[in-house]
């Protein structure tokens, strides 16, 4: 039989995980931009990998539409990314995903 104060700290620990995998999806802008250039380029590719497959085929993604070509590669969706990250530190503070779709979406528009 587990004990009361093990059953206590086992709850603690779920509840302490389940709070930081919410806080995790929320990443801004300066963190996205720190990613992409060196600091954790993995993570970086990851992220704006699932924005972009999120907004494929031109559907909007937090009020963004993309087109982006099939020959695109990864790297240079990075690079549009950083650079627009770098044109506008003034947003650094914001949630990173709506970022990097307008990113995508000025650099990719649909026609």
């Amino acid at each position: 039989m587990i004990s009361t104060i093990k059953r206590s700290a086992i709850a603690i620990g779920f509840i302490l995980i389940a709070s930081s995998a919410a806080r995790a999806d929320v990443q801004q802008g300066l963190h996205i931009f720190s990613a992409c250039r060196g600091v954790n380029v993995h993570f970086c590719q990851g992220y704006i990998t699932a924005i972009a497959d999120e907004m494929s085929g031109g559907l909007e993604f937090r009020k963004y539409r993309a087109c982006i070509p099939k020959d695109v590669s990864l790297g240079q969706m990075r690079q549009v990314v950083t650079k627009w990250l770098g044109d506008h530190p003034e947003y650094h503070h914001d949630p990173g995903a709506g970022l990097v779709a307008e990113a995508l979406a000025r650099a990719f528009p649909c026609s």
